[in-house]
């Protein structure tokens, strides 16, 4: 339904109003709608322009204006446009006249130009002609220009010109063929060559082209000699081929598995560094020289040159490493390359060696770099006959570490196998003795003293053929350090876990503090033997073959590599394993001190095994001395008359533990002899102790002590192999006081009177402590209130003899330590030497009050009164002293 105010909306629809209306019942209804509406709309109009007019006015008659001023500018505009006419009609005849003339002006300088050049090309060209073949350089200048001059002036298609263009394209082909013949024959030793084709090329300004495709034809030949001379299937043929007759001979297989080996990897890193060479050749003059016309340095024409020169190097060591690598990958050539390490090393080295030239350049040329950026150059700098830059020593270490490392590894786990499975018989045999069913004698053991010859039984655990095995792998490998390094390590785990093993065993089945000496061996005390001689044997053969090696930092081998560049050096050759930086940090470390390092190490182990020998000898030595020394007092202790058993029993001792233990242990065994002549000192240390203690003092003493003094010597000195030697300055010293002691009870009563008599010479040459007590002994009389020097000291008589046979001994060792170790040993003793003070004192104490006691009696007045007279005589001594 439409509305009055819909019919009068803005939005009003005709369309469907007309269609609304056709269909209405009525059409004068809504003709008269219509009207009304339309007249309302005119009522509204009319009030609205009423109430506007004003503005509507003022409206048109802006607009007017502005149609006025409208047509006024397009009056102006088109006076001007034919002002503009009339001018460029003026100016346009000068104009073409003007621009004629200078197109024929232009074409004669064209056609003057084009003479020029052609007359120039004919010069050139028929000095080119003259030029070759002789002068090839000036040829090649001649033709840059020729090619400059024809690209320049378009004068190919002339008549001349293109008649004598056959001559152009032939000498370029022989200047650039000769120059490129040159380049290939370069010569590492003559650059004459190499300096005459540069020229050739940056005169013809192909330099960088021709360069970047030498070095690409010298990485090719290298990849194909690799791939030719390091053919596995090759080489597995050959190997094949020459052993098929003897199949069953592994050794001559491995031998020539070697070799083959050997033979295609030094023909492969000799054609390798024959091509390298011939880029060090290029290279050399590419850094140094410059073109002696233009005073252009040659190193200008290349396009980054340490990367193109360091990209070779790469290529040419990722190359090797594949090929090496693939070769690892057969069982059968890395064994033998593992077996021949000496000769693989030396070959790689070799192979440094030759192309060391190009990291010297290739390390000049990141010199350059760093000093172009402002960065410090870390270079050492320097040609082939200076030191080798630490960047060059660096590069070069980590290459050769990085092939070799898996080598190595092999290697070493070659040597670890070998010396485990000679050890694993040696401690499979420690088992063998272990007392495990109980501590049993072993009957009839003892050694011939006539001809003493260690029992085989002792060498149970015979460690020679390992030492042996040992030592030759060591004298194999010390010409490298590398090598010899890793033997080292692996003789130090080996002894580590015998030492380990040897130290378990002892400590699971200890030996007493005191073992008996005095019967036969038992197997505990075999077990301990056994042990003592193996760790001899291995500390003897090990110290030889430690003296026999070199200082490990004295010097220098080729083998050894330290640096420190900076991250592309890193980059180069090989890199780090694993952990990043341990590379670097690994190569910073020299071989030779790692090698000194083990060495050290080694000499450790040996001073470990002396001491694990010695700690076994010492039980035994000292057991034997308690026994023999309570022997020594038995003798001296014993009634009048009996001293040919107490003899008897000391030579039968001595003669037991010779026979039963003595020669069970290495000769060579540490301490041993000095045991043996430690307890011979004891020995007569012990009698001339013990002889000045008997009381009281009669003529049946004195016979008795004389006849000690003559027998018990002999014996004592006597202990011990009869091939020991010369006696040791402290037994000689002991020897000839012995004598004067015998002097002394041998001497009469008148005799030791007299003051020039034997009895001062005596006294002067014995221990103070003893000439106190051989006075002693001439007064004293034990009775209940007086019971000798060791009660009035208030011990037991044992601890008295035992404080001055200590003071003795210790007297006799200050005399023979090292002035160095004098201080310390007199430190250590300073409480024995308080006891011996308070053993001074009592012996002193016990000296007057036999003084005393024998004052009244006549008979003695005499003996009192030299007796006292030489204590006084001692006692000056002492002060002296």
């Amino acid at each position: 339904m439409f509305t009055d105010s819909i019919l009068m909306s803005p939005d009003f629809d005709e369309e469907g109003y007309l269609r609304y209306a056709i269909h209405a019942s009525s059409c004068k209804t809504e003709q008269s709608r219509l009207t009304s509406c339309s007249a309302a709309v005119r009522e509204e109009m009319h009030n609205i322009l009423t109430e506007n007019v004003e503005d509507m006015l003022q409206q048109v008659t802006a607009a007017s204006c502005a149609q006025r001023d409208a047509a006024a500018v397009r009056q102006a505009a088109a006076t001007l446009m034919h002002s503009a006419s009339r001018l460029r009609h003026t100016i346009y005849e000068p104009y073409h006249l003007i621009k004629g003339s200078i197109t024929k002006l232009r074409n004669t300088n064209v056609a003057l130009n084009t003479l020029r050049s052609v007359i120039r090309f004919i010069n050139l060209t028929t000095r080119l002609k003259g030029l070759l073949p002789d002068d090839i350089v000036r040829a090649a200048r001649t033709m840059r220009e020729v090619e400059e001059l024809l690209q320049a002036a378009n004068i190919a298609a002339i008549d001349v010109v293109r008649s004598r263009m056959d001559v152009v394209e032939r000498s370029a082909t022989v200047i650039r063929s000769r120059a490129q013949d040159m380049l290939r024959r370069a010569d590492s030793r003559d650059a004459s060559n190499v300096t005459t084709a540069l020229q050739c090329f940056v005169a013809l300004g192909s330099a960088s082209r021709v360069i970047s495709g030498f070095m690409t034809e010298q990485k090719r030949e290298v990849m194909k000699t690799l791939m030719r001379e390091l053919d596995i299937q090759v080489i597995a043929n050959e190997i094949n081929d020459e052993c098929t007759a003897t199949a069953s001979d592994v050794d001559y297989v491995g031998s020539r598995t070697c070799e083959v080996l050997a033979s295609h990897l030094q023909a492969a890193l000799r054609a390798t560094a024959t091509h390298t060479g011939s880029v060090i050749a290029l290279w050399r003059v590419l850094v140094k020289k410059a073109d002696p016309v233009t005073q252009i340095p040659y190193l200008s024409a290349v396009d980054n040159p340490t990367s193109v020169l360091g990209d070779y190097w790469h290529f040419v060591t990722d190359k090797l490493r594949e090929r090496l690598q693939a070769i690892q990958k057969r069982p059968n050539f890395f064994y033998a390359m593992a077996r021949d390490i000496l000769r693989y090393r030396s070959l790689l080295v070799t192979f440094l060696d030759d192309v060391v030239e190009l990291l010297e350049l290739l390390d000049q040329l990141m010199g350059l770099d760093a000093s172009s950026n402002g960065r410090p150059n870390t270079s050492g700098g320097g040609g082939a006959g200076a030191c080798l830059p630490s960047g060059v020593e660096q590069l070069r270490c980590m290459w050769l570490s990085h092939v070799t490392r898996e080598v190595n590894e092999r290697f070493g786990a070659q040597i670890m196998d070998r010396h485990r499975e000679r050890l694993h018989g040696v401690i499979s045999r420690l088992n063998s003795i272990i007392p495990s069913g109980g501590n049993k004698p072993l009957p009839n053991l003892s050694v011939d003293l006539q001809r003493p010859q260690v029992p085989a039984i002792a060498h149970v655990l015979d460690v020679r053929s390992y030492a042996t095995l040992a030592m030759r792998d060591v004298m194999e490998y010390q010409r490298d350090p590398q090598t010899l390094s890793t033997v080292l390590a692996c003789t130090l785990q080996c002894l580590a876990g015998f030492m380990q093993r040897v130290t378990e065993t002892s400590m699971r089945w200890p030996l007493p503090p005191l073992p008996s000496v005095s019967s036969d061996v038992n197997t505990l005390q075999m077990l301990h033997i056994c042990i003592s001689n193996a760790c001899t044997q291995l500390s003897m053969d090990f110290a030889v073959m430690l003296a026999s090696l070199p200082e490990g930092e004295e010097d220098e081998d080729r083998g050894e590599f330290v640096g420190g560049r900076d991250d592309m050096w890193q980059s180069s050759g090989g890199g780090c394993d694993g952990a990043g930086g341990v590379c670097c940090d690994e190569s910073a470390v020299s071989t030779r001190k790692l090698v000194a390092e083990r060495q050290r190490k080694l000499l450790e182990v040996t001073i470990n095994l002396k001491k694990i020998s010695e700690k076994v000898v010492r039980p035994f030595f000292r057991s034997v001395s308690v026994l023999l020394l309570d022997s020594v007092s038995m003798c001296v202790d014993g009634a009048c008359g009996q001293e040919a058993a107490g003899i008897s029993q000391l030579q039968s001792q001595t003669v037991h533990f010779m026979s039963h233990y003595y020669y069970l242990f290495d000769p060579q065994t540490p301490t041993l002899v000095d045991s043996v002549r430690r307890i011979t000192d004891s020995l007569i240390v012990r009698l001339m102790v013990a002889v000045t203690l008997v009381y009281p003092f009669t003529k049946e003493v004195r016979e008795h002590l004389t006849v000690c003094l003559h027998q018990v010597p002999r014996v004592a000195i006597s202990f011990g192999p009869s091939t020991q030697g010369a006696m040791g300055r402290s037994t000689m010293v002991l020897k000839g006081q012995l004598h004067q002691l015998a002097m002394w009870y041998n001497a009469s009563e008148e005799a030791l009177e007299t003051p020039e008599g034997v009895s001062r010479a005596a006294l002067a040459t014995l221990p103070l402590v003893v000439s106190r007590l051989l006075l002693l002994q001439r007064v004293f009389r034990p009775s209940a209130a007086v019971g000798g020097p060791s009660a009035v000291m208030g011990v037991t008589p044992e601890c008295f003899i035992e404080t001055i046979e200590a003071a003795v001994l210790d007297q006799l060792c200050v005399g023979n330590v090292p002035e160095g170790d004098l201080a310390k040993r007199v430190a250590d003793n300073s409480h024995a030497a308080e006891r011996l003070g308070k053993v001074m004192d009592a012996v002193e104490r016990c000296f007057l009050m036999a003084i005393e006691a024998l004052s009244g009696d006549a008979a003695q007045e005499a003996t009192v009164r030299w007796v006292k007279q030489l204590w006084v005589l001692l006692d000056h001594r002492q002060v002296g002293k």
